[in-house]
């Protein structure tokens, strides 16, 4: 979601603790998996095998989340230019979607789009409706964090209806914990509380994404608390807390957060 804490979009300042709960949920919308590579032989290629290429996505991914951002770039260029080589259109509209968020994290909005717009018009090309919708919900979190929310939502929704049409639950509670992100960070913590609860209700029960959901009852913590609700922010924040220890997760809430 992107590292909106202390940086000026469009002449105003994000809340920082909202902020850094966005830049540890990470891309929830990529934690729902992107779709398989066709079209490559699992046999090795130019001396990589389809999985070494995709751990090489994998691996610019992690760096990203784990702040080092320069790190993150080599691979994901490595993967750009093999996938091209290759031939394989579904690879490179992978790895230009996760450069185009490493962009979007460095403030770099304009390379970010390009890479995203890259991937966007590939995807059409190969009518993957996922993938489209990943990339087209990556474009509305970009925006959002240049500046221009309202535009930014309107491409969220875009994904939404799309992963709606296609009865894609993980994809389109996904996408709606990612919105409800995008209005919190804008300040707009009612519209974030109307979608928060049941975005989270079935978010628990989607397989793999037990992280993204603790970190949704954090976000839920901090806007309830940004709504003067401290109860209710102190009860979101202690579900958190349960998940995380389920997980035996290494994340942390920081210190302050939805406890003011």
């Amino acid at each position: 979601m992107g590292q909106f804490g202390n940086c000026v979009r469009g002449g105003r300042r994000y809340g920082q603790h909202i902020g850094i709960i966005s830049d540890r949920m990470g891309e929830l919308n990529e934690l729902l998996r992107e779709p398989p590579i066709v079209g490559l032989s699992v046999e090795p290629t130019l001396g990589m095998s389809v999985v070494s290429l995709l751990a090489l996505c994998n691996l610019g991914y992690l760096a990203r989340l784990a702040g080092d951002l320069d790190q993150a770039r080599t691979p994901l260029d490595e993967a750009v230019s093999i996938f091209r080589v290759l031939g394989a259109r579904d690879g490179e509209s992978m790895a230009l979607n996760h450069l185009g968020c490493l962009h979007r994290v460095r403030a770099e909005f304009a390379e970010g789009r390009d890479m995203l717009e890259q991937s966007l018009r590939i995807r059409h090309e190969i009518g993957d409706r996922r993938a489209i919708g990943l990339t087209l919900g990556n474009l509305g979190v970009l925006t959002a964090a240049e500046g221009d929310v309202e535009r930014g939502v309107a491409l969220l929704e875009q994904a939404l209806a799309g992963f709606r049409e296609t009865e894609d639950v993980p994809g389109r509670v996904g996408f709606t914990l990612t919105t409800a992100s995008v209005y919190a960070n804008a300040g707009d913590y009612d519209a974030a509380r109307r979608l928060l609860p049941n975005a989270l209700l079935e978010s628990r029960h989607i397989p793999g994404n037990h992280r993204a959901t603790a970190w949704g009852h954090v976000l839920l913590s901090e806007v309830f608390s940004r709504l003067g609700q401290p109860d209710e922010a102190v009860r979101a924040l202690a579900r958190a807390g349960d998940q995380f220890r389920a997980l035996g997760a290494i994340d942390r809430v920081e210190p302050g957060l939805s406890t003011r």
